[in-house]
């Protein structure tokens, strides 16, 4: 699978702006539902960027095996310099014989050009019933419509990818909007949480639509 690079930022610079936020912590609260619903051995952060989040999930969860994948060079190579753990390995080339429990990305999809490529090689990745969660930006919302009008951005269409996640045999376990406070926001109180789980639901005010997809 050949990958399109964008990013035009240094790892440092790219790992300052994902640092701990509000949004990242509930993110990672997501991923980690997974593990209490079906305790995943095998896990693979698709896009993982300069490591950050699958190296909090690998120091948190020992017993795991985690992998980052990300086809930036400079962002694998910042990430195996940082994040060393023994249940933790950055790489840029994955073999499709490994068979994961959980593949997750995050924000990744808006910038695949070609689903029909992308899609079957995911699916290849998982082990038997496993299951892909990912994140993506709600387009509903307009503050990230107008965001996706950007170049190398382009809208979430969950329609066209769940008629191609379906025809590779896939099947589509959820779908529901997450999150509220934007990156910027680095801590959020109790009843900031508590706004955030009713409002996050309204589809034109959530940040993301997450979707959780099973190998069949």
């Amino acid at each position: 699978m050949k990958f399109e690079t964008h990013h035009t930022q240094s790892a440092t610079e790219y790992e300052s702006q994902r640092s701990q936020n509000a949004l990242i912590n509930h993110r990672k609260e997501l991923i980690e539902q997974q593990f209490e619903k079906f305790e995943p051995k095998r896990i693979l952060d698709l896009g993982c960027g300069t490591g950050g989040i699958v190296a909090d999930m690998a120091g948190k969860f020992p017993n795991r095996e985690f992998v980052g994948f990300d086809p930036e060079n400079k962002f694998i190579t910042f990430a195996q310099s940082k994040f060393i753990l023994p249940n933790l390995k950055f790489t840029n080339a994955l073999n499709t014989n490994i068979g994961f429990d959980l593949i997750y990305s995050i924000d990744v999809l808006h910038h695949v050009d070609n689903w029909q490529d992308f899609v079957p090689w995911v699916q290849s990745l998982l082990s038997p019933q496993g299951k892909w969660l990912l994140i993506e930006p709600n387009s509903y919302n307009l503050y990230i419509y107008i965001l996706q009008r950007r170049p190398g951005e382009r809208p979430f269409a969950t329609k066209q990818f769940s008629q191609q996640a379906t025809r590779v045999g896939m099947k589509l376990e959820r779908s529901f909007y997450y999150h509220l406070w934007p990156s910027g926001i680095k801590s959020v109180s109790a009843f900031g949480k508590y706004i955030e789980n009713i409002i996050e639901k309204v589809p034109v005010l959530a940040g993301s639509v997450v979707q959780i997809w099973k190998k069949v």
